[in-house]
């Protein structure tokens, strides 16, 4: 279990960690994203369908990295 976490930590570590717009979009999708899915989760109201948008979002994401990296 320790080496699992062992790799991604030094990866972090060694990764320079800078508030870029791709980074600051996925952070704010990915937390969307998670309370999104939490609420409806609470609230057993969880269908598939509320997973495509989830994959919607990160879709934009990729549109978004892609638009602000060019």
């Amino acid at each position: 279990m320790a080496l699992t976490e062992i790799l991604p930590a030094i990866g972090i570590l060694l990764t320079p960690w800078q508030p870029r717009h791709e980074v600051l979009i996925g952070v704010f999708i990915t937390l969307s994203s998670a309370f999104w899915l939490w609420i409806n989760a609470r609230n057993k109201n969880l269908k598939v369908w509320m997973l495509f948008i989830n994959g919607a979002f990160y879709f934009a994401y990729i549109i978004a990295s892609i638009s602000f990296s060019g």
